[in-house]
């Protein structure tokens, strides 16, 4: 579009985006402003840091990947593999169900065989029948279009309870959205969901993901009596707020060059609390005065005892 038509149409545009955005209740369109503003502010940041020269320590994953020069194809980023050891490395070693979307030459399915240990079950989905080849001991393949609800339907019954997912399949938005929406809940207290290989600055599955994060920081506050009894030992001053199913369910959500990643929450909580411990405080531990809080958030027992 010519310069000179953007620059005739962007009051008008702003007009309505500015009456949009003050009227409307969904936080996805209230916060546009403030959305815009961080994606201005990471243009303008600048790394000053060099390349020391000195290779990272390489993971067990990474190791194995550059060993593998011949065989099955793998073909990994090698930023991933300090992602995959962060989260994954816990699972070793132990009885983990690992599904992995996306077979395709069929040698990423026997790095992961090989990385958590002959106690594992990996299952790999794929649309190309001819990846059914790749099946072996500890390797099932199961074969669909992860893009169709119907297929996860189908399976997932009969698959039963996951630890980890890894979606590198189609890296289409629509088939990403399509298979967090239905495997999410099939996957295991304390487990991980990693999505891989989400290209580019304005791809819609960024975008879903982050219609995801807000639901992290809901604030269902709790009575004062209530939230004292809350902590692990007994406190003066207790603010606590009572968890959403979400937070129940999803402990944290990661975001990395071309990956995210999910995890869901081992122990589940009736709330999160943050406790006052200590007897000396510069305010008198009325915080909430300068902070805008609600002293009702709070309770003053002396004896550090619950108020009856």
């Amino acid at each position: 579009m010519p310069s000179r038509v953007r620059q005739r149409i962007r009051p008008g545009f702003e007009r309505v985006l500015d009456r949009l955005v003050r009227f409307s209740n969904r936080p996805w369109i209230r916060h546009v402003p403030e959305t815009a503003r961080g994606f201005r502010f990471a243009g303008t940041l600048r790394s000053d840091a060099k390349p020391s020269g000195t290779a990272a320590e390489k993971t067990r994953l990474e190791a194995y990947f550059d060993a593998h020069t011949t065989g099955r194809g793998l073909w990994k980023w090698r930023h991933y593999f300090p992602i995959y050891e962060r989260f994954f490395s816990g699972f070793v070693g132990q009885p983990v169900r690992f599904m992995e979307i996306g077979v395709y030459s069929g040698g990423s399915v026997q790095m992961w065989r090989d990385y958590f240990g002959p106690q594992s079950e990996i299952i790999g989905v794929d649309i190309e029948p001819a990846c059914r080849a790749y099946e072996e001991n500890g390797i099932q393949i199961l074969i669909g279009d992860q893009g169709d609800p119907k297929f996860w339907s189908n399976i997932l019954p009969h698959v039963g309870p996951l630890d980890i997912v890894l979606d590198d399949g189609g890296h289409r938005p629509d088939q990403q959205i399509t298979t967090l929406e239905a495997v999410l809940p099939h996957i295991r207290p304390g487990g991980i969901y990693v999505c891989e290989d989400i290209h580019g600055i304005d791809n819609e599955f960024t975008q879903y993901l982050a219609g995801l994060v807000p639901h992290l920081n809901t604030v269902n506050q709790l009575p004062n009596k209530e939230a004292v009894t809350l902590d692990a030992i007994p406190v003066q001053r207790a603010h606590a707020v009572r968890s959403t199913d979400f937070q129940r369910t999803i402990s944290g959500i990661h975001w990395y060059p071309f990956v995210a990643v999910i995890e869901r929450s081992a122990c589940p909580t009736e709330a999160l609390v943050s406790p006052m411990h200590g007897t000396e405080w510069l305010d008198g531990g009325k915080f909430w005065s300068s902070a805008g809080l609600n002293p009702d958030w709070w309770t003053s027992s002396t004896d550090g005892r619950p108020p009856e």
